[in-house]
């Protein structure tokens, strides 16, 4: 089984992904790390040097191979961006079981407070509360896609968020058993 995880960034993709693909004993992906390593540099610099647009085409198409390569038994996190045009929820969906990490706008501002934002290209602007309320406003219809929607009210650790989405995962499973 492929898990694919989607949520705003800050959501806790990467984080609860490691712990989950630990907790499985499955190998994990990151699609923002394969995408730097296959352009060379850094998400913010692709993104200074050469767009959004070149950036999403390149994700798509990074998305694209890494589903094709990849095999069962992985946890791969997406972009907060990926999983919102329709040939990437297509892909997603018919790839894995995809989970969205519906994550309190609260806890995400505080991760992000505390990180490094000039590695995140699509907060370069003052207001990190507005920026995210507009993204979550504009792509909240595509995440809905999901298989599943993880709510996430709080700051847990990865280990928490690993065992909840584990849980969560079996229901989705049960539940297609049984329809």
């Amino acid at each position: 089984m492929i898990i694919i995880i989607t949520g705003l960034m800050g959501a806790g993709k990467s984080s609860s992904g490691k712990a989950l693909s630990k907790l499985l004993g499955y190998g994990f992906i990151d699609l923002d790390k394969q995408i730097e390593t296959s352009a060379g540099i850094s998400i913010a610099e692709i993104f200074k040097r050469c767009g959004e647009p070149y950036f999403r085409n390149l994700e798509s198409k990074i998305l694209k191979e890494t589903l094709a390569n990849t095999q069962e038994n992985s946890v791969l996190a997406l972009g907060g961006g990926t999983f919102t045009t329709a040939e990437n929820i297509r892909l997603c969906l018919q790839g894995g079981i995809v989970v969205w990490l519906n994550t309190d706008l609260d806890v995400i501002e505080s991760r992000l407070k505390k990180s490094n934002l000039k590695k995140r290209p699509l907060l370069q602007e003052a207001n990190v509360r507005e920026i995210l309320e507009k993204l979550l406003a504009k792509r909240k219809f595509s995440y809905a896609n999901a298989h599943i929607e993880v709510n996430l009210t709080k700051d847990y650790p990865a280990s928490y968020m690993a065992k909840y989405i584990l849980s969560e995962i079996n229901d989705y499973k049960l539940g297609k058993l049984h329809d």
